[in-house]
């Protein structure tokens, strides 16, 4: 099993933060480390709900939303390789005024230990793009 964490204080209100995560078909335009991001199921971001992500470098890969605490965090899972899955957690707590996102990228599966390396060079790439453009994308909402 591998963990990789990005955390970022981001001076918007987690209801500003939280609407730009579930505004999943704009990521591509806020964070270079995503290519496309395609809900595939019809309505909001939610448990269940599936979605197709490319990422720079990489195959398309399928998400599927597994938990959901509305305003605070999801979880979404993806069958990286056989015998490996990934799990990306998105999670928001109120900090003073502003928003602490941490974002965590967790790898396992009986062949997780081949898989882990390459994913966690793709997380320690992609995290820091994703929280500095969430903490961007909502910080500009936020003052508008």
């Amino acid at each position: 099993m591998s963990l990789n964490q990005e955390r970022i204080r981001i001076d918007a209100p987690a209801s500003v933060v939280w609407d730009v995560l579930m505004d999943v078909a704009r990521w591509p335009e806020w964070t270079a480390s995503i290519e496309t991001l395609e809900l595939q199921t019809p309505g909001p971001l939610a448990e269940g709900s599936v979605a197709r992500l490319k990422q720079p470098g990489y195959r398309a890969a399928i998400w599927r939303v597994t938990k959901m605490d509305a305003g605070r965090s999801f979880e979404w899972v993806t069958q990286a390789f056989p015998g490996v899955r990934a799990s990306a957690v998105h999670h928001l707590a109120p900090d003073g005024d502003g928003t602490v996102a941490t974002l965590t990228v967790e790898t396992a599966g009986p062949l997780a230990f081949i898989a882990a390396p390459m994913i966690a060079r793709a997380s320690r790439r992609f995290l820091p793009m994703e929280a500095t453009g969430l903490k961007a994308r909502s910080e500009g909402r936020a003052r508008a």
